[in-house]
């Protein structure tokens, strides 16, 4: 600890004065900082807060101890500071201005020990510095309650485990859907390479057979050849002012006839079923008649259940060649079992597809033979229509009827031919029936199965007030039937259904 300066008014030259200076100098240090401590003590008594029923430990003395000497040295600092200044007071202050400067330091000191006093009583930050606001947890050793820490810890811990739980839960369902997503794939994998192996047999099979169309295309292409017969029909008999002459119509042709107007009886009745004035029904007879010549004669149809003989031939063909074709077909078909029906028509679909490709619409339509035989038919057609026609020249009709219904029929028995399925053109087959009454001689009854009667308005599921029962009897039969049996995979050729049921024109008869 340094020494006061000595008095400027000694005589430094002198050992004994100076000497004697010095030992008082110490003196009054030594005072003055047994009297600060004296007070610092007693001011740090006072600042504490009061104990009751509990005695200082060992421990609360100890740093009471430690901050009495913390708050004498920094005293003793201050004492040397103004002692260093001068042993005696400063010239010129007044002495009570000296008390406050003191009674400042006093302050100064008692604001740092504040900390020093928080720390060693555990009171945490600043705002617990007062015991009787904020007294300490009796569980805490820091100013945190352990008890709600331990709960909090538990709490979170739990919470872990449900989340690695549910973790373990959803990485186990997301490796259940991948192995799930796998098998699917290779299912799916599986499958597109079954359909591609179809596929690529399709498309092999269909190079040998020829292009296979579906049912709506072909039933288009029907009604198509059909309407171009309605078209014709009209143009060429659009009158029907004049009487029907039959001179050119023979008795050899009645059969023939009658699947047209299935009650003719004679041919000289021709002008009581087409009486003039007529011009509807005379134009359902052309329809009919050039349909069954259609049907019965240029598109060629198989015997099948419902019609045990064949019809039409393959005039595409050569004539050699076509009754070849017809006898072996005969032949197989009259095997009695020994060939399927869906080996038959393997054989068939690519027997006539082969044949498709040597003899092309292009090559048999240049035929002379061909088109000799297709000239033939359109004669024989308009000797029994022309009574019925409105053009003394029809020449031009013809033409038309040759160029835009009767090759084109041939085309399209060429191309119903190697389809796998088995089409057919027929005309529906119309029996007499006896449940009629006894004035009428003979009657068709209408086959809802087969036939569609487009002039009939009324509802035949109803009966009338009379409660009668209401039959139709067919009087023309307009278009024929297009039937199929099989399909495109070779099998069911058993099952035959009508695609397109025969336009008919019907007569109700009445029974009581």
């Amino acid at each position: 600890m340094a020494r006061p300066h000595p008095d400027p008014n000694l005589d430094l030259h002198d050992p004994q004065a100076y000497g004697a200076g010095l030992a008082h100098n110490d003196a009054v240090t030594a005072a003055r900082r047994s009297d600060r401590r004296n007070r610092v003590s007693k001011s740090r008594q006072e600042d504490r807060p009061p104990t009751v029923g509990r005695a200082n430990s060992p421990g609360e003395e100890a740093s009471d101890l430690a901050t009495t000497e913390s708050a004498a040295i920094v005293i003793e600092s201050e004492s040397e500071i103004a002692m260093n200044a001068g042993p005696n007071l400063v010239p010129g202050v007044a002495p009570d201005l000296q008390d406050s400067s003191e009674q400042g330091s006093k302050r100064q000191v008692r604001h740092a020990l504040n900390p020093v006093e928080t720390q060693s009583q555990g009171y945490g930050d600043a705002r617990s510095r007062d015991p009787a606001r904020h007294p300490p947890h009796p569980h805490s050793a820091n100013g945190f309650d352990t008890r709600v820490i331990e709960t909090e810890e538990a709490v979170h811990l739990k919470i872990i485990e449900n989340l690695q739980v549910q973790l373990a839960s959803a990485n186990s369902n997301i490796e259940t859907l991948k192995n799930e997503i796998r098998a699917k794939e290779e299912a799916g994998a599986l499958l597109k390479r079954r359909n591609n192996a179809m596929q690529s047999s399709r498309d092999a099979q269909e190079e040998l057979l020829g292009r296979q169309d579906e049912d709506q295309s072909i039933e288009s292409t029907f009604e198509g050849l059909f309407h171009q017969v309605k078209n014709w029909t009209g143009k060429y008999c659009n009158t029907a002012s004049s009487e029907m002459v039959v001179t050119g119509v023979h008795q050899e042709n009645l059969a023939r006839i009658q699947r047209v107007l299935p009650s003719l009886t004679d041919v000289g009745d021709l002008p009581d079923f087409l009486p003039v004035g007529a011009l509807r029904r005379r134009r359902q007879f052309v329809r009919g008649y050039l349909g069954l010549v259609l049907a019965e004669t240029l598109i060629r149809s198989l015997p099948g259940t419902s019609h045990p003989t064949g019809a039409g031939q393959d005039y595409w063909l050569p004539v050699k060649v076509c009754d070849g074709v017809r006898e072996l077909e005969s032949t197989l078909l009259g095997s009695g079992g020994a060939i399927t029906l869906t080996a038959f028509h393997q054989w068939r679909t690519i027997t006539m597809s082969l044949l498709a490709k040597v003899h092309p619409p292009s090559r048999w339509s240049q035929s002379q033979d061909t088109m000799n035989f297709i000239e033939d038919q359109v004669d024989l057609t308009l000797s029994i229509i022309r009574p019925l026609g409105s053009h003394p020249d029809d020449s031009e009709q013809r033409k038309k009827l040759m160029d835009n219904i009767f090759i084109p029929a041939i085309e399209f028995s060429q191309f119903l031919r190697r389809q796998r399925a088995c089409w057919s053109v027929r005309f529906p087959n119309l029996a007499p029936t006896s449940a009629v009454p006894p004035s009428e001689s003979v009657a068709h009854l209408f086959d809802r199965a087969t036939m569609e009667d487009r002039d009939s308005l009324a509802d035949d599921d109803l009966e009338d007030a009379s409660s009668d029962q209401c039959l139709k009897s067919v009087e023309i039969v307009v278009t024929p039937v297009l039937f199929k049996s099989g399909n495109h995979d070779g099998i069911k050729y058993d099952v035959v259904s009508p695609v397109r049921k025969a336009e008919v024109s019907c007569a109700e008869i009445r029974i009581k």
